[in-house]
This record gives structure tokens, sequence and C-alpha cells, in this order.
């Protein structure tokens, strides 16, 4: 058994209403005792290449499944992102059916299918990691030791916005 949920086009303002829709979506899924396979549908909501259009609304999907994917192992679920969701989806889930069902994160453009991968990057001699005033630092469990020291030194080398997030409060040190 599969659920699907296609999403294309939307405004910035719809994404929370997208988001709440997917965790009762989930959640009524999660009493199930027999969970089908959740497969959410996104028309260009990946950025495959620097020249493509992007569905900036649909991009944080992405985070979405993979959190869910963390905290529900054993639930089948992917994120398929695509140029253009097709009126006629039974070609395309023949394909995608075929697909090792490993994969939980795909994109498919132009009739050609691709997944994320990681690949070893080296950064030029001389280049480092440069801080720009201009920017703006997001970091994750910053509100703990490491992460205030870490935004102190963003502090003393320049940056002027950061954005500290954690799941716990700080803690007075």
């Amino acid at each position: 058994a599969r659920a699907i949920v296609a999403c294309q086009g939307m405004e910035m303002d719809a994404v929370a209403d997208l988001l709440r829709l997917l965790v009762s979506v989930c959640q009524g899924l999660a009493r199930l005792e027999r969970r089908p396979e959740l497969l959410v549908l996104t028309e260009r909501g990946q950025l495959l290449s620097g020249d493509e259009a992007l569905s900036w609304p649909l991009a944080p999907l992405s985070g979405f499944i993979k959190s869910i994917q963390l905290e529900e192992r054993e639930w089948p679920m992917r994120l398929v992102d695509v140029d253009v969701l097709a009126r006629d989806q039974e070609d395309f889930l023949a394909e995608l059916h075929a697909i090792t069902a490993n994969e939980t994160l795909l994109a498919r453009r132009d009739h050609h299918w691709y997944v994320p991968r990681v690949v070893k990057g080296h950064l030029p001699q001389g280049e480092g990691f440069k801080v720009r005033a201009d920017g703006c630092y997001l970091m994750s469990g910053g509100l703990g030791g490491i992460g205030r020291a870490l935004g102190q030194w963003l502090i003393d080398q320049g940056a002027t916005r950061l954005v500290l997030t954690s799941r716990h409060a700080p803690n007075g040190e």
C-alpha cells in the first residue's frame, strides 16, 4: 500500500499549512497497524543545478521527511522531486517502483533519475573559512557551551547576524 501526497506551485505563506497537513497525515498513518509507504511528490522543490528554477516553499520538505525517517526508521517513505508532476502517474510509479527502496530522496529531471551522494571535495590552497559581515550564520545546538563559544568566535571575526537554535533553553552559564 502507498500513501501519496503531491505538492506543487505553493506560495510561501502556505508552507506552514502544508507542514501541518503532512504532520496530520503522518500521525494518522502512524496509527495504522501496517503503515503504507509514504510518497511525497514535489515539483521543483530541490535544486539539482544552478540554472534551474526552484520552488522555494517546497524546499524544506526534504528536511521534514529526513527528520521523520530518523525517528521512524522502519516506516518506508520517500521524497521524490520532479520537474513536472504528470497527470498520468502510472508510468512514473512503475519507474519509481523499479528503483531500490533504499533510495529515500530522489529527483527526476527530463526522464533521468538522480539521488544525492556525498563526494569528497578539496579547498584550494590558502583559502579557508572567511566570516562575512553581511552573512547570516545558523548554529544548531548554539545555546550549549560549545555553541556559545563558537558564536562568540564568529562575532569576534566580524559576524553581525547569528541564529542560535537549541532543543533546550540556555543553561545560565
